[in-house]
């Protein structure tokens, strides 16, 4: 089945949390609205607004607009009035059903959706973290988290990491690399251990099979050398090579995931404040980004994508596998 029309009926299933009886429109018809007008190029509630008019007479073949397109005000509040973790539901569960091989490494990082910060609001941007299937493109969900946390230092002093690769005779497994260019020699060195030989504390996060640490060396042609330090812990056997090739494909979530929606979907110009709605917003950025990716039609870039889709209506229209009404 067509991964947008399974994603359709998905969103057809969420609970209105409007109040019964006292609603002109039907809450699937307000969430396809803005889906598709997300895909198209809107950045707000005004532009789905205007985008369900231009396109008012193609959508009642799909939608039933008992009381026409939907306005600006009324999508505005529903996205604030709906639960995210409603939304971070169906998103999670469509990818199940859609795409049920997702690959071994799953990227989980964080990101401010700097437009939603307000300085006369006196409101921090939100910020989220993502799950994010790196060796098929496709965002799993995501989570609000507190601003000021680190979890790098709780992590730090949750299981003392340093301390551990200062051991001496561990049975380590250690892997090199060697890069050159651009006036520069950069050298990685890799080391990774079982954590559950020698860190009993951490078996309190099931699942966690390895603990490693990443050392970078840099020397430039006019004699600077920095060096940086990281550690990471995984469900991963403890193989350096292997966690190599594991931190590069996580390292692409920068361009395969924030970039994408920073510079196609323009998410930290987004000036949405309220909170609920723009976590929503943000999940529905990540749906339409997860349809593009899913279109095997052509070989075209995400911006080409997301042209056709403002171009051609009847593209947008079939990704998502809309069903004339009389047929559903």
């Amino acid at each position: 089945m067509n991964p947008g029309m399974i994603l359709v009926q998905r969103l057809n299933k969420i609970d209105d949390p409007r109040v019964t009886g006292r609603c002109d429109h039907a809450l699937v018809d307000i969430l396809v609205i803005a889906l598709c007008a997300t895909m198209a190029g809107a950045e707000g509630w005004d532009d789905m607004e205007a985008w369900g008019e231009a396109n008012e007479e193609r959508l009642r073949r799909y939608l039933e607009l008992r009381n026409g397109i939907p306005g600006h005000d009324t999508i505005r509040r529903v996205f604030e009035a709906i639960n995210p973790k409603h939304l971070e539901e169906v998103l999670l569960e469509w990818i199940g059903d859609v795409c049920p091989a997702l690959g071994k490494v799953i990227s989980i990082d964080g990101k401010a959706m700097r437009g939603s910060g307000s300085v006369l609001r006196d409101q921090r941007a939100l910020h989220v973290v993502s799950a994010y299937a790196s060796e098929v493109g496709l965002v799993l969900g995501q989570q609000r988290y507190d601003a000021k946390s680190n979890e790098i230092t709780a992590i730090e002093e949750f299981i003392g990491i340093g301390e551990q690769f200062a051991w001496k005779n561990l049975a380590l497994s250690q892997f090199e690399t060697l890069d050159k260019g651009h006036g520069r020699v950069e050298t990685r060195r890799y080391v990774a251990l079982p954590v559950t030989d020698y860190i009993p504390e951490i078996t309190r996060w099931p699942g966690i099979k390895s603990i490693a640490r990443i050392k970078a060396t840099i020397r430039e042609a006019h004699g600077k050398m920095t060096t940086e330090v990281r550690y990471l812990i995984g469900s991963m056997e403890p193989d350096a090579q292997v966690i190599l090739n594991a931190t590069r494909l996580h390292w692409g979530v920068e361009n395969g995931l924030h970039r994408c929606l920073d510079v196609a979907f323009r998410e930290d110009a987004s000036a949405v404040h309220l909170r609920q709605a723009a976590a929503n917003l943000g999940i529905m950025r990540k749906l339409a980004l997860n349809i593009f990716r899913l279109d095997n039609s052509s070989k075209l870039s995400l911006p080409r994508k997301r042209k056709n889709a403002a171009w051609k209506p009847d593209y947008l229209f079939d990704l998502l596998g809309l069903q004339p009404v009389g047929e559903i």
